[in-house]
């Protein structure tokens, strides 16, 4: 029997209600999820604990998810970092080309396909 694998993802976002609906969402299907509701937050909890993949929204109070994609990226360059943006604008898939982050999708992509890129990029990352 092949075992399932789980992967262990923090979701970073300020809406409260999205990150409640993420993490109910994606650990109904086999990822364990951490939330933080600022870059900050998401920072020290990375530091101290290994995961798979950063899912982060680009615009937050304080520190936004570019700057929040670039410390990540120092600390572990290779984790999957995937930007989730109600604002989705052309330049922003530019900073995949300059591998600040894996994927940029926006807010409006549906729940089974954001579950299929988390899951594409966690396991191109093992």
């Amino acid at each position: 029997m092949t075992e399932k694998i789980k992967f262990d993802i923090i979701v970073v976002d300020d809406d409260r209600m999205l990150l409640s609906y993420l993490k109910d969402f994606l650990n109904c299907h086999d990822m364990d999820v951490y939330t933080a509701d600022c870059a900050y937050e998401a920072i020290n909890v990375i530091k101290s604990r290994g995961f798979d993949l950063l899912l982060t929204d680009l615009q937050m109070p304080g520190m936004d998810g570019i700057e929040l994609a670039r410390k990540v990226r120092t600390m572990r360059p290779d984790m999957p970092i995937i930007m989730h943006t109600g604002n989705l604008l052309p330049e922003h898939y530019s900073l995949v080309e300059r591998a600040v982050v894996s994927r940029v999708l926006d807010k409006t992509t549906s729940p089974m396909e954001l579950l299929d890129i988390v899951r594409q990029c966690c396991s191109a990352a093992v």
